[in-house]
C-alpha cells in the first residue's frame, strides 16, 4: 500500500492533503517494520516503475554535472531510504529525503524531521551547502513543480523541467530557463516525478572549484 501511494503521489504531484494522508497512514503501517525491508521495496520500485519512465534528457543533465566534477543531490519528500536507492542507482552524489525515525533497525512510527516539502527543501539544501562549503549562487536546481519555487530561488541557476502550469508561468515572469522533454505527447508525469526529481535535482560545484574561480 505504501509503495502504491508513493507512486500515486508521484503521478498527481505534491498536494499537501496527499502528503499528510501518505504520512499518517504510512507511519502507522511501517511501525515495527525493519528499515531494510523499505530499502528492498525501494529497489523494486526503481526497477519496475522508475527506470522505464526516466526522462533521458534529465538523466543526461545529471550526468553532465557529475562529469565535470559537480555534486548532484536528489532532494525529495520521499522517505530517505527510498531516495537513497534512487540516488545510488542514478550514480548521484547523495540524497536528501524525509527522515522516518527508527530504533535498533526498526521504524518507530514517527517522523524524525518534517516532511521535506516546499520551503523545507530549500532549508535542507542551505544546511547541506554550508556543511560542505558549497556556494548556492554557483549552483543549479531543477524541478517541475511550483511547490519547489523556494528551492529554485535559493540557487543562482534555477531550471524548470517539464514544468506544471503555475511553475511555467512563474518561470516566464522570472526569466528562468525551461526545458520540456515532452515532445507533443501528453505529459507522462511519472517521468520526472517518479524519479524523485519531483523533489528536485540539485547540482552544486565542489568548494575546491569555487575557490579556483571556475
Amino acid at each position: 500500500w505504501f509503495a502504491l501511494k508513493q507512486l500515486r503521489f508521484a503521478a498527481r504531484g505534491e498536494h499537501l492533503g496527499d502528503i499528510h494522508q501518505i504520512r499518517d497512514r504510512a507511519l502507522m503501517m511501517v511501525r515495527g517494520i525493519p528499515v531494510s525491508e523499505i530499502e528492498k521495496i525501494g529497489n523494486e520500485i526503481y526497477d519496475e516503475y522508475i527506470e522505464p519512465k526516466l526522462w533521458t534528457g534529465t538523466v543526461a543533465i545529471a550526468r553532465q554535472h557529475r562529469t565535470v566534477g559537480r555534486e548532484v543531490w536528489l532532494v525529495t519528500a520521499t522517505p530517505l531510504e527510498v531516495a537513497n536507492v534512487i540516488s545510488q542507482r542514478l550514480e548521484l552524489t547523495g540524497a536528501l529525503g524525509t527522515v522516518v525515525a527508527s530504533e535498533d533497525g526498526f521504524y518507530t512510527g514517527a517522523l524524525a524531521s518534517p516532511i521535506l516539502h516546499a520551503a523545507e527543501k530549500a532549508q535542507a539544501v542551505r544546511t547541506l551547502a554550508k556543511a560542505r562549503g558549497i556556494s548556492l549562487s554557483k549552483s543549479w536546481a531543477y524541478s517541475d513543480s511550483y511547490n519547489d519555487v523556494p528551492l529554485l530561488e535559493a540557487v543562482g541557476h534555477p531550471v524548470c523541467i517539464n514544468p506544471d502550469a503555475r511553475l511555467r508561468a512563474y518561470a516566464k515572469r522570472r526569466g528562468w530557463q525551461v526545458y520540456d522533454f515532452r515532445t507533443g505527447q501528453r505529459a507522462a508525469k511519472l517521468g520526472l516525478k517518479a524519479a524523485g526529481v519531483l523533489g528536485a535535482l540539485w547540482a552544486a560545484r565542489r568548494s575546491i572549484l569555487r575557490r579556483s574561480g571556475s
